[in-house]
């Protein structure tokens, strides 16, 4: 058991939290969520040992052990190979290991008679014997390769030296160690950030089976929603928990936020009667008792007139392109090689059509990044032929975009730079659109946050109106509710886009076509992102699956059951939705024709002899513009309910 009491962290004039109060039991899968800067890593770097709170105890039993991933890595790196480096996740049980052959070797040696010595040996040899077990016994080898190959690692990587290793790989090299180090309790910040769809899913799985345990940090929401059975919301310094996963803290939080709404009301509904009888009565002496009673009522009342829960989130819709040729973008022959020989693509070929919306998948390593970056034009030593359709403007944001924008500039003038002339205010209301506000648009680069960083990335792309976008990992360091928001705002964009991203819930529903990179080929698979993962679904490499595992339904007719399960499970959440919109959509368009119609009286001149069916025609008009607008916000609300639902 873990226990936080009466925690408090102050970081300059700014109290990130404080009373913070929860304990973690064995077993637990604690999802910590909340929004960008609330103080999340910070929580997490305290429960590690890391930096101290200003106030508040830590709580958790003598000799549990703590494993503990930062979101970024802090490691400077060894000159030894992978397998090495892994496997110092063991040194703990090796020096178990080493000392049980030497109290072997006493029990052997102990003279005989000598019982009370031969009875403290055979008790630490039993001791340490059961410590060898829980620390991983003598299936050291094994365990290496299981974790190692669920993680993406190829056995021809494990004599690798670690320097030939990307930053995004050497995360997963820190994961590796952890998860074999066998901890009491893990504490995750983003793990899923430098891991592909097939290594995300091997390592749901695997927490999901282990008994210790979690904390994790994550904005990916099929990852909270498969693995969690607690949801941590930290926000406006306080811990608000919620049983079961994201999606049950998604309805919980929502009934939460409706009954404090409620309660709000009728607490300001309470002061204003309050008020009318101080106001009534306060001149009568008869009623001097009464009114002081409730003058004292009203002081001690909080009108609260905002609800404690509330995101903010960012709020954007992108700018209306000009529309493209019917072919956006034409790729033939595609390769590309580095100077060391590898050959990352081969002869690839593909075509971008207009309104196309594709995720890009494909392990790490895979070429995915390369693939974009050649067809933003910002990769220009390849090989074969790239042809941009007629009338194409392209909007690229990189993944290490946020990284490479300058420190030692403002908001504004990053955003003015990117801009070429446009308008001020333009630029104003864009960095408002993603929170930034007032005089914040004057704050440097360098004293942002890595969220506020992609934010101010994103909000780059909007500066110059563009039909097609390429997103590179847009979702890295948002949190879910910016995520939702993009995504919401990528539904509506009339052009067409690539995304690269490994975040199951931010494609769901999204795109319309797949293209999977891998072992330098591109395969192009219909429909969304929920149609490939059922045709492809990942394969196991966990060699001997527990009985506590769920269930992988890797046969093809388990798949075709589920899949049948999943779209009558969609259709009956969705289907009353989809039927009231059908109809508000009826209605707008008799509307809009008889609006139509309406102008057209309107025009000739001829009525305006008769003045009674003149305003006559004209009453109706505007009931007709007033009908359309609240049809409108109807269809609106109802399709924001469809995206949410699905």
């Amino acid at each position: 058991m873990f226990s936080i009491n009466n925690l408090k962290k102050q970081v300059g004039d700014r109290i990130l939290f404080k009373d913070l109060n929860f304990t973690i039991n064995k077993g637990d899968k604690v999802g910590l969520i909340g929004p960008n800067g609330a103080g999340k890593t910070t929580l997490l770097r305290i429960m590690a040992g890391i930096i101290p709170p200003d106030e508040g105890d830590l709580i958790h039993p003598r000799h549990s052990r703590t494993g503990y991933l930062a979101q970024e890595l802090s490691i400077t790196v060894q000159r030894r190979s992978l397998w090495d480096e892994v496997e110092t996740a063991f040194n703990d049980l090796k020096a178990v290991k080493a000392r049980l052959e030497r109290v072997s070797e006493q029990l052997s040696e102990v003279e005989e008679g000598n019982g009370r010595a031969y009875s403290r040996l055979v008790e630490e040899y039993q001791s340490l014997f059961d410590m060898a077990e829980r620390l991983g016994g003598y299936e050291i080898e094994a365990r290496i390769s299981m974790v190692l190959r669920g993680l993406g690692f190829d056995p021809a990587d494990y004599s690798r030296s670690l320097l030939e290793f990307s930053g995004g790989w050497l995360m997963r090299v820190e994961l590796a160690k952890i998860l074999l180090a066998g901890p009491d309790i893990l504490l995750l910040d983003e793990p899923t950030n430098h891991l592909d769809i097939d290594s995300i899913t091997w390592l749901e799985r695997w927490l999901w089976e282990q008994d210790a345990a979690l904390v994790m940090v994550s904005h990916d929401e099929a990852f909270l929603d498969g693995l969690c059975n607690r949801i941590f919301e930290l926000s406006g310094g306080r811990i608000h928990q919620y049983k079961g996963n994201y999606s049950a803290y998604v309805r919980a939080r929502e009934k939460r936020s409706r009954q404090q709404e409620a309660a709000i009301r009728n607490r300001q509904k309470r002061m204003k009667e309050l008020e009318r009888f101080v106001e009534r009565f306060r001149a009568k002496a008869t009623k001097a008792r009464q009114v002081q009673s409730r003058l004292r009522m009203l002081e001690k009342m909080d009108p609260g007139d905002e609800p404690v829960i509330r995101d903010p989130g960012l709020h954007f819709c992108f700018p209306e392109p000009a529309r493209s040729g019917k072919n956006v973008v034409v790729g033939e022959g595609i390769s590309k090689s580095y100077d060391d020989g590898y050959q990352v693509l081969h002869d690839v070929d593909f075509r971008v059509m207009r309104a196309e919306r594709i995720a890009v998948v494909g392990p790490n390593g895979s070429g995915k990044s390369t693939l974009v970056r050649i067809i933003a034009g910002a990769e220009g030593d390849f090989d074969g032929r790239l042809v941009r359709g007629h009338g194409v403007s392209v909007a690229y944001f990189a993944q290490n975009q946020a990284v490479e924008l300058d420190p030692s500039l403002t908001l504004f003038e990053i955003l003015l730079q990117t801009g070429q002339g446009a308008p001020r205010q333009l630029i104003r209301d864009i960095l408002g659109a993603f929170l930034f506000k007032g005089d914040e648009v004057n704050k440097k680069v360098g004293c942002l946050s890595g969220g506020e960083k992609s934010r101010l990335a994103l909000a780059r792309i909007l500066v110059r109106p563009a039909n097609f976008l390429i997103l590179d990992e847009p979702t890295n360091h948002l949190d879910i509710v910016s995520r939702q928001v993009l995504k919401r705002a990528l539904l509506g964009f009339p052009g067409s886009f690539l995304v690269v991203s490994h975040d199951r819930a931010f494609l769901k529903g999204l795109v319309n076509k797949v293209w999977e990179v891998h072992s330098g080929k591109l395969c192009e698979y219909p429909g969304g992102i929920e149609d490939y993962l059922e045709r492809h679904p990942t394969r196991s490499v966990m060699e001997r699956p527990s009985s506590k595992m769920r269930p992988s339904g890797h046969s093809a007719r388990e798949r075709r059951r589920r899949a049948a399960l999943k779209r009558q499970e969609l259709r009956e959440r969705t289907g009353h939705i989809e039927e009231k919109i059908r109809r508000l959509e009826d209605r707008i368009e008799a509307i809009e024709r008889e609006k139509t119609e309406l102008e057209v009286l309107l025009a000739d001149p001829g009525l305006y002899q008769d003045e009674a069916r003149a305003r006559q025609i004209n009453l109706r008009y505007r009931e007709t513009i007033s009908s359309l607008e609240r049809l409108y916000e109807d269809w609106e609300t109802e399709q924001l309910e469809l995206d949410r639902v699905r």
